[in-house]
């Protein structure tokens, strides 16, 4: 999978929101998408350091993921109820490939930021 020096910025996210999914396409470093057919994914978090430009800290949120067109490398992780940090910040995530042979990939890393959401309203009372 390419690995870039560079992580992809993706969002803001909003604390205490559980959408957009966060949606890949795994290329190989030579060309061409990586063929998740038969592999399994997770997509891990874990704070950003923006002065040393690196991941810190355990693991924040993440989970197993979804493929859409696997064999186009298309992984998709889709946030469960709670698990987008509710910290405001930087986060780094990445996919984690466990192919059918047994092998590890690591994508690289996108860096995203996780803002104050706003507090949802409770429905006006009906009238009397």
């Amino acid at each position: 999978m390419e690995i870039v020096a560079t992580p992809v910025v993706i969002g803001p996210f909003f604390s205490g929101n559980t959408a957009p999914a966060v949606e890949g396409f795994l290329t190989w470093d030579a060309g061409g998408y990586v063929n998740l057919t038969g592999a399994s994914a997770q997509f891990i978090v874990r704070r950003w350091d923006s002065i040393k430009q690196e991941p810190y800290g355990p693991l924040v949120a993440g989970g197993a993921c979804s493929f859409g067109a696997a064999m186009n490398g298309e992984v998709i992780y889709s946030w469960a109820t709670d698990a987008l940090p509710v910290t405001p910040g930087w986060y780094c995530g990445r996919f984690v490939i466990t192919f059918s042979g047994g092998e590890v990939q690591d994508s690289q890393d996108c860096l995203f930021e996780v803002q104050k959401g706003s507090p949802v309203m409770p429905p006006p009372p009906p009238p009397p």
